[in-house]
């Protein structure tokens, strides 16, 4: 199964699966309410991060759920 990463609208992660923790040799219990950014390193095809800036956008849009793929 793929690695599957949960977190509220303010980026912080609520529910990690065993195949997550596996992917990025993170603990859940060390990461639960921690932000997702302290896990995945997201960055545009600039190399520019967008982790915390994609959170703070979609809080302008709480209907539209963030999924990021591969």
């Amino acid at each position: 199964a793929g690695g599957v990463i949960v977190a509220n609208q303010q980026g912080n992660i609520t529910y990690m699966n065993t195949s997550a923790e596996k992917l990025t040799l993170w603990s859940r219990n060390k990461v639960l309410g921690e932000h997702i950014s302290q896990v995945l390193k997201l960055d545009d095809l600039q190399g520019n991060p967008i982790g915390i800036k994609a959170f703070e956008t979609n809080l302008s849009h709480p209907n539209h759920p963030l999924q990021f793929g591969q």
